[in-house]
């Protein structure tokens, strides 16, 4: 009888210590130089993220979702609408980035988040590329994560992501 049970305990045990020791994607934190090529491929057409006034797509990646009392992180890629394509080359918007978390159905948002230039080995901006981090859902429900492109206070152009929480 003790036979079967203690099998069946290393089994499990194997298959804990195996599960256990691989990377999970969602906490991998990729060093800046493989960060610009991280992008998944996307079909050349989408543009997740339409800022009209400048003629620029975006998109969000989550390196690291928000989970309940844990802060997030998101990668945004900014590229041409007529010129690139998501997966690049990847422009400056030419306005400073600002992102903003709003629940709507609540009035509120979330705030503030931090956002970097996201930089090569050698210290270099990389064009286009920002990192997003301190992202935190106070509560489940629906949110809106608002990228905005700002000259100074006033918004020159905005893009909205619904996302449920």
């Amino acid at each position: 009888m003790k036979s079967p049970v203690i099998a069946i305990s290393a089994l499990l045990s194997a298959t804990f210590l195996l599960v256990g020791c691989l990377q999970s994607p969602l906490l991998h934190h990729a060093d800046a130089a493989s960060k610009a090529r991280a992008a998944a491929p996307r079909e050349l057409s989408q543009c997740p993220l339409t800022f009209s006034q400048a003629g620029l797509c975006a998109s969000l990646d989550w390196v690291k979702m928000p989970a309940e009392e844990e802060k997030g992180e998101f990668t945004l890629r900014f590229w041409n609408q007529n010129q690139g394509t998501a997966n690049g080359p990847y422009v400056d918007p030419g306005q400073t980035v600002f992102v903003k978390l709003f629940m709507p159905a609540m009035g509120h948002g979330s705030s503030p988040v931090r956002i970097s230039q996201v930089k090569d080995n050698a210290g270099s901006s990389i064009p286009g590329i920002f990192d997003v981090s301190e992202v935190y859902f106070v509560m489940p429900g629906a949110w809106q994560i608002i990228v905005q492109l700002r000259n100074g206070q006033q918004t020159v152009d905005q893009a909205i992501l619904n996302v449920e929480i």
